[in-house]
């Protein structure tokens, strides 16, 4: 079967990228040596329409003096909305929502304690602790403070850290799914009782996914083949007419770093890697991401900022990798550090879909 049929093929699970769909480099080559057939594993993902549906339902929260923060989990990790309580007074029998916004220099940074005036998250790959102003909406980073907390007569020095489901502190509590708040920037003056709703941004819309089934067993709500993806692929548009492209077959013969390229071949899925934590049956509680990558040659050719990422149940990807052929235009540069070493990689690369074939 040729190279490029096999997504055609409806070919959706795991497959080797056999010696017969990659050319071999002349022996007096001066390429940069390398496997005389690929060990690669390359899969396809397949189209499913539409994405993540249901009610934004926040995974945990945490509260300061007159501000908040809740989570919320997905495919691409942890995402952040914060607000803060009323200036202004409100009227005096209002229950109007307070409005959150999104805060995307926190996403995927895990909040571990908060303060009246800070919260402090913690930085896995520094192995550090930083602290943080609450966020204002707006800002494009975060404004970083000391750890030590605050020390004031009018506001309680209390380690809030991230509330469960059900506990209230500071008037707001989190239970089925809301975040309701009363008292001081909340409630209205004449009803210090009524609790307003907080007010989030909704999700995204998602009109295609590019996914990638992992498990066959029935998974539970929270995974990502039931929720739905939020990352959607980005769309790739017709070449120009006038565009050629040599298969990366033959270009990565002569490959070299620094090199601008404009290669043809095959979208693809390569590079799974799943976190082995142990999960109840039906769960996902693993973190699992793949690359998306050009298949053709000896080897794949990894493409930069393009990737999936999921759980146990399914990846989601940010390009359509179905198995079609493109052009990829970008900088080629030799990876050398960390699971993907060895292999090339196509910086800042743009594709498109060639409306001939080669």
């Amino acid at each position: 079967m040729p190279c490029a049929s096999a997504a055609s093929a409806g070919l959706l699970t795991l497959v080797s990228v056999v010696s017969a769909c990659a050319a071999t480099c002349p022996e007096d080559s001066s390429a940069t040596p390398m496997r005389s057939e690929s060990t690669e594993r390359v899969a396809f993902a397949h189209r499913v329409v539409g994405g993540a549906t249901g009610p934004l339902v926040p995974d945990g929260v945490v509260f300061g003096d007159r501000w908040g923060c809740a989570s919320f989990r997905s495919e691409a990790g942890l995402t952040w909305q914060c607000w803060q309580a009323r200036v202004a007074p409100a009227p005096a029998t209002s229950r109007q929502g307070i409005q959150a916004w999104r805060v995307p220099w926190l996403d995927r940074k895990e909040i571990i304690r908060s303060h009246p005036d800070r919260f402090c998250t913690l930085e896995r790959a520094l192995l550090n602790v930083l602290c943080w102003r609450p966020p204002v909406p707006g800002e494009v980073s975060g404004h970083e403070l000391p750890e030590e907390k605050r020390q004031t007569s009018d506001q309680p020095d209390v380690d809030w850290s991230v509330l469960p489901p059900t506990v209230e502190l500071d008037g707001c509590v989190l239970a089925e799914g809301e975040v309701l708040c009363r008292g001081q920037g909340y409630s209205a003056s004449a009803a210090a009782g009524n609790r307003v709703p907080i007010v989030f941004e909704p999700r995204p819309q998602v009109a295609e996914s590019a996914v990638l089934d992992r498990e066959s067993w029935e998974p539970r709500d929270d995974c990502v083949s039931r929720r739905g993806c939020t990352l959607a692929p980005s769309k790739i548009p017709s070449c120009p007419g006038h565009v050629r492209a040599r298969p990366w077959s033959e270009v990565l013969c002569t490959s070299r770093s620094g090199q601008v390229v404009q290669v043809r071949g095959v979208l693809g899925v390569s590079g799974v890697f799943s976190t082995m934590m142990g999960c109840e049956p039906g769960s996902c509680c693993n973190q699992t991401s793949a690359s998306v990558v050009l298949v053709g040659g000896h080897e794949i050719l990894m493409l930069s900022g393009l990737y999936c990422l999921g759980d146990d149940s399914r990846v989601c990807c940010t390009a359509p990798a179905y198995g079609q052929t493109v052009i990829a235009t970008g900088r080629l540069d030799r990876v050398t550090t960390g699971l993907a070493a060895g292999h090339w990689l196509l910086v800042e690369p743009t594709l498109c879909q060639p409306t001939k074939p080669p």
